[in-house]
């Protein structure tokens, strides 16, 4: 239920962006950046693809609600095929839309604010439609058939149990509110990462720097957002160490010397070490799934 109600918002702003780019509007309106979501949509990025990349993308929201839709909760082994569909149109398409919305202010310069909102919403469809990604996986791998019989026809599990169905009127709602973010958890530490990344990104707009840190803060501060997010995710908890070399790579930036002020050069030391220690600890882990 939450995946299909991103993925609505995520068609909703993408048809919106969709009308302007094919002539439908004449005029959009970006209530935080103001001209900054015409920049991105007469951008050299959008004009490099032969068709509207906002009606693409109100496509590719339209075919994950509506494979989200499809199937049981058992649909990872009784429908293989569609999970693994529905997984590739949220994680690799979805980390994909991330880049391009990391690429607005190095390549363009501006930022796009519902370019900000439908990323939002792909980074965390992804956190919740990994597990049952991992699902397959593992079934796929541990099949005792024929690999394509199993992916077009699926497969009980060894050692597996009886799914013991039960209707949603039937669920008390705290229960099934509880179910729909299953897997996914928010740990103060990934919290507090993702607001370390969120204060670099805001940092080239606050103070002034060199062009190449600001672009390092803006690009740094991005993946250890999106990280933060993913990771969010118990199957993928262990993604969480690529922060460290996020934080790695800014202490480098910080070693060549570029002219900055000793305030910001504190801040980023004090961040980039805070993003290595925050990252080195798991969580608790709620869930205990397959192996």
């Amino acid at each position: 239920m939450p995946i299909v109600f991103l993925a609505t918002v995520g068609w909703l702003i993408s048809r919106y962006l969709a009308a302007y780019q094919l002539h439908y509007i004449d005029e959009m309106w970006d209530p935080i950046f103001y001209s900054g979501s015409l920049k991105v949509l007469t951008s050299s990025i959008s004009e490099a693809f032969p068709i509207s990349d906002a009606g693409l993308g109100a496509v590719v929201y339209t075919l994950e609600a509506l494979l989200a839709c499809k199937g049981g909760e058992a649909r990872w082994r009784t429908i293989p095929w569609m999970v693994v569909l529905f997984g590739l149109l949220v994680v690799p398409l979805g980390l994909v839309s991330i880049v391009l919305i990391i690429l607005q202010p190095l390549v363009v310069g501006a930022w796009c604010s519902w370019c900000l909102v439908t990323g939002a919403c792909m980074i965390v469809m992804v956190a919740l439609a990994i597990d049952e990604v991992g699902a397959v996986i593992q079934l796929l791998g541990r099949s005792r058939t024929s690999f394509w019989k199993v992916f077009w026809h699926g497969d009980t599990h060894k050692n597996g149990s009886i799914d013991k169905r039960t209707l949603a009127s039937d669920v008390p709602f705290k229960r099934l509110f509880v179910a729909m973010t299953q897997g996914v958890t928010s740990t103060w530490t990934l919290t507090l990462t993702f607001c370390l990344g969120v204060l670099l990104m805001i940092f080239p707009a606050s103070f002034y720097m060199v062009k190449e840190m600001a672009d390092a803060d803006r690009i740094l501060g991005s993946l250890i957002i999106v990280v933060s997010v993913i990771s969010m995710a118990e199957i993928i908890r262990s993604w969480r160490y690529a922060n460290i070399a996020f934080g790695l790579a800014l202490l480098a930036m910080l070693c060549r010397g570029d002219e900055m002020s000793h305030f910001v050069f504190v801040a980023h030391l004090v961040i980039l070490l805070l993003v290595i220690t925050l990252s080195i600890s798991r969580g608790k882990i709620q869930e205990s799934v397959g192996s």
